[in-house]
């Protein structure tokens, strides 16, 4: 069985991943894995994208429903390991504010 990472050891390998991140300006935080997923979320009106560095950062500025997801193409992105959900209750506190 595998272990569940917390909330903070995703943001840590999010932040370490150096992968661009989309952010709708509220509360949408997603992690663009490859070129596709950037074009598409691009096409959306998501760019400019931010550093990985600044996840800690959008977070805090997010509005209650925060939360942090791969650009999804197909349902398999729903279940990535770094998802954090909306409403995660320690995600304000993992994120250092």
């Amino acid at each position: 069985m595998a272990c569940q990472m917390t909330t903070a050891q995703k943001i840590a390998e999010i932040e370490a991943s150096g992968l661009p991140l989309a952010y709708d300006g509220c509360h949408k935080i997603y992690f663009l894995t490859d070129n596709e997923r950037r074009d598409d979320a691009g096409s959306c009106g998501y760019a400019p994208f931010h550093p990985a560095t600044k996840l800690r950062e959008l977070i805090r500025k997010s509005c209650g429903l925060v939360f942090v997801s791969k650009w999804g193409l197909d349902n398999d992105d729903f279940d990535h390991p770094w998802n954090i959900p909306q409403f995660a209750e320690d995600i304000r506190e993992a994120a250092g504010g």
